[in-house]
């Protein structure tokens, strides 16, 4: 195993209270207890331990995102320190910084100062005003949309990260995303169990699949680049693409709590109070300690055959979907033994994505292709 990937919960509070948020609202109590900003000795600490871990296992080059909460509460001057320390602290290890940030708090000397930092930053947006009222600020109810907006509008072909609102028609949406001359989006279909059943379940492959034809029809050269769409594509035409949701990769991701708890990345919380926990910390642990744990390793190997439900190592679609989000295979009965809540969703998207890419590379290359067909999954 090898850890590429280092997530950074910088504070454990949020100016904001959304209905759907998997660290304050699906049922994980444990941000109550956290610190609400991590300390300057925790990152110190590790950050060392990172640049030891990178020198054992020949790595040169690693991600750092910074999470929350709302990581811009954590202030200009942390940031300041962190990179400071991080040059210090790891001279030969070349370093990417990601931060997701709601949006409200960002105005001209927040985003100058991400530049200089060369942190790069995605915003939180689930759509029109309409779609966006789950999004309310924790002291005054209020909604937070038009600050959100106001944040977008300052920032140069910006990077959203939206959750699914089925509601909320594609058509509506990709207008609305198009209006803020967006670069990229990242579409996530909303995290669920066997237990905690989204009402997205049996409906969100169809609005998928609307939205990809919307948005492959589009000729505008400066449309927004999808994510799961490019990745999807990608993997049908045999590139080594992948993320924590897709393809066949292995998930090197590692997340860094306020108190310095080391445990897994934040989406499994949606499994139960105190899912994500290994009971290990930055002060007291080391990466290679991590990599023994056993829920570590199943979210690791989580698109690996030893991970994968008897269905999905037998499904035609298996290098493409990698059986999608460990998360939404959870049942408190089975464990991660399962497809998929999303599987016949995604089937349905997969179809309309292979035979769309498939057929137009037929007509342009002469190529024989066989079109997926919903028989195929039976």
């Amino acid at each position: 195993m090898k850890f590429q990937e280092f997530v950074f919960k910088t504070t454990s509070i949020c100016n904001l209270d959304c209905s759907y948020c998997y660290v304050f609202n699906q049922g994980d109590t444990s941000f109550k207890k956290d610190p609400p900003i991590i300390s300057l000795d925790l990152v110190k600490i590790s950050l060392q331990k990172i640049n030891d871990y990178c020198i054992s296992k020949e790595i040169d080059n690693i991600v750092i995102i910074f999470h929350g909460g709302e990581p811009l509460l954590a202030g200009k001057d942390f940031y300041t320190e962190f990179i400071n320390l991080a040059n210090t602290l790891l001279p030969h290890i070349e370093k990417y910084y990601n931060l997701q940030t709601n949006g409200t708090l960002l105005d001209k000397i927040w985003i100058e100062f991400l530049k200089n930092l060369n942190i790069h930053f995605g915003i939180s947006l689930d759509g029109t005003e309409k779609a966006t009222r789950n999004r309310i600020y924790r002291n005054n109810r209020l909604p937070a949309y038009n600050e959100i907006i106001r944040g977008i509008e300052l920032v140069e072909r910006p990077g959203i990260l939206t959750v699914i609102n089925i509601e909320e028609a594609p058509e509506i949406l990709y207008a609305h995303y198009k209006s803020l001359k967006i670069a990229s989006l990242d579409l996530l279909i909303p995290e669920s169990t066997y237990e905690k059943r989204d009402i997205a379940i049996g409906k969100v492959g169809k609005w998928l699949s609307e939205m990809f034809e919307i948005w492959y029809k589009d000729n505008d050269k400066n449309k927004p680049r999808i994510r799961i769409f490019d990745i999807i594509s990608s993997l049908f035409l045999g590139l080594d693409r992948g993320n924590e949701g897709l393809g066949r990769k292995f998930n090197r991701i590692v997340a860094i709590k306020t108190d310095g708890a080391i445990e897994v990345i934040d989406s499994l919380k949606i499994c139960g109070d105190g899912f994500v926990k290994t009971g290990l910390n930055i002060v007291n642990n080391k990466f290679e300690d991590v990599a023994e744990h056993p829920l570590m390793k199943t979210f690791y190997y989580s698109h690996q055959d030893e991970v994968l439900c008897d269905k999905c190592q037998l499904c035609i679609a298996k290098e493409v979907c990698g059986g999608f989000h460990l998360a939404t295979r959870y049942s408190t009965s089975n464990g991660f033994a399962n497809p998929s809540v999303y599987c016949d969703d995604l089937i349905e998207l997969f179809i309309c994505i292979q035979n769309k890419i498939f057929t137009d590379l037929k007509d342009l290359k002469n190529i024989e292709v066989e079109l997926l067909t919903i028989e195929d999954f039976a």
